[in-house]
């Protein structure tokens, strides 16, 4: 056996899974700098990618993260009989609920084949790697109990760990990250608005992460901001090392912001944005105040950012309609929050780079038992 890894991706167009691929392999390259680290692509069948013979060689298989917890994972990686593999290990999933409720995630169950699935992987690896406390304790409801909550890859930022907050009162640069789901653009075109409105001689940014969100690139237009598509690769994130302060639904624009010192705040569109702001709390809201209606919600908002990317323009015009459902959050609030901590030097964020380098020696520990 060759001191090999083979690491498995889904960077297609999102930006922001290429952040986290590039992210994961440097950390695992830091921990193991004699391996060679091949890629492989997790949403293609592994035989159709490698023969038999080579993939026998690694040492283990990674999946280096994503929002991999959810239903149906274990068809959402067409690796074929996993006991007939090395050694796969889940280095840092998140969860995928939709919209994320806390009554939904209380009552989520792994049962049948995602449960096998995850048993077949905990035989042979020591670790369930979990990217926030949500994840694990979704996790451990469901009474797995080797897991680590090891932090998203896409958070660490060796060059800059130590670094200090950027607090610039009152910015001069802005950048806003629109949602990915058509029911939230309503109130995301509110909040861009307020937040541009407390500070009108900020240059603003208006940042897309997977191809070019046509209402908002007319807002940006009739606003006079500027516009960047980062599509398909990670160095465009470097866009969030410019400006004094992001604020959008984009979680790996925050995830990066926060990384690198830029203040940053986040509107929860499902469990995914919802479990960062459980790691690191007081830097935005949930995007939905939705009570008794999950049930309901859970079907409409599921499959509506896949229709918006195939570039189904009905759903750019109900986006609206369907924001309704999804109730009306503090969002007013969030804009003078942010204002207030701007003033105060960004104490929350100050706090999230904490909780960043205390977390760690927790995925430099999932990282290094890696069989």
């Amino acid at each position: 056996m060759s001191n090999a890894f083979l690491l498995l991706h889904r960077a297609l167009r999102n930006a922001g899974d290429a952040l986290i691929f590039e992210r994961a392999r440097r950390l695992i390259a830091a921990e193991h700098p004699s391996a060679r680290l091949d890629v492989a692509e997790a949403w293609r069948p592994l035989a159709d990618q490698l023969p038999s013979r080579q993939l026998a060689t690694y040492r283990a298989i990674v999946i280096c993260g994503g929002p991999g917890y959810g239903p149906g994972m274990a068809g959402r990686y067409p690796l074929g009989d996993v006991g007939g593999l090395p050694p796969l290990v889940l280095l840092a999933l998140g969860s995928y609920v939709t919209p994320g409720t806390t009554r939904q995630l209380a009552s989520y169950r792994i049962d049948g084949d995602d449960r096998n699935f995850l048993e077949a992987v905990l035989a042979r690896t020591p670790w369930l790697g979990a990217r926030d406390p949500l994840t694990a304790g979704l996790l451990a409801r469901n009474a797995f109990q080797r897991v680590l909550m090891t932090g998203d890859p896409a958070w660490y930022d060796m060059e800059r760990i130590e670094d200090p907050v950027r607090a610039v009162f009152p910015p001069t640069r802005v950048a806003f990250t629109p949602p990915a789901n058509p029911v939230y653009f309503a109130q995301a075109r509110h909040l861009f608005e307020t937040v541009a409105a407390r500070w009108p001689e900020a240059a603003v940014t208006l940042v897309h992460h997977r191809g070019i969100q046509r209402p908002f690139a007319r807002l940006a237009e009739a606003r006079g901001w500027t516009q960047r598509d980062i599509t398909g690769g990670w160095r465009g994130f470097e866009v969030y090392n410019t400006v004094d302060l992001h604020v959008g639904y984009r979680l790996h624009a925050h995830l990066y912001a926060t990384s690198v010192g830029t203040p940053s705040y986040v509107v929860a569109e499902d469990s995914r944005g919802t479990g960062a702001l459980r790691a690191m709390p007081g830097l935005g809201v949930p995007g939905f105040n939705v009570g008794g209606r999950a049930f309901r919600l859970q079907f409409l908002m599921g499959p509506a950012p896949r229709l918006a990317n195939a570039q189904r323009p009905i759903l750019n015009r109900v986006g609206p309609a369907l924001g309704l459902l999804a109730g009306t959050p503090q969002l007013s609030d969030l804009a003078a929050q942010i204002a207030e901590d701007a003033r105060m030097g960004y104490p929350h964020q100050v706090a999230a780079r904490e909780i960043i380098r205390a977390t760690l020696p927790t995925m430099r520990k999932m990282i290094m038992d890696l069989p």
